[in-house]
């Protein structure tokens, strides 16, 4: 036996001083409580920062968008329609 085995045994001869069965469980509640109030909090402010940066970057990319008529596919005045890019080559 090396001298790490001979400390092993020794160790596990030992009566056990504690339970670890209901270590993690302990561990998950003491988590929960600590920062119950402090979690929910920053949930509702980047919710908000969220919401609000959002709302501001769509209504920049909305006011930037180009019109209708020169994105729709079917459109003769599409600026990227075939018959529009064609014109010229006659």
């Amino acid at each position: 036996m090396t001298e790490l085995d001979e400390l092993l045994a020794t160790l596990g001869a030992q009566p056990v001083d504690r339970r670890l069965d209901n270590l993690e469980p302990a561990v998950w509640a003491r988590l929960h409580d600590a920062s119950a109030g402090v979690t929910t909090g920053w949930r509702v402010v980047m919710a908000a920062l969220a919401l609000g940066l959002g709302t501001a970057v769509g209504g920049v990319a909305a006011s930037a968008a180009a019109p209708a008529d020169a994105m729709a596919a079917f459109s003769p005045r599409a600026a990227l329609a075939p018959s529009t890019l064609l014109e010229g080559l006659r």
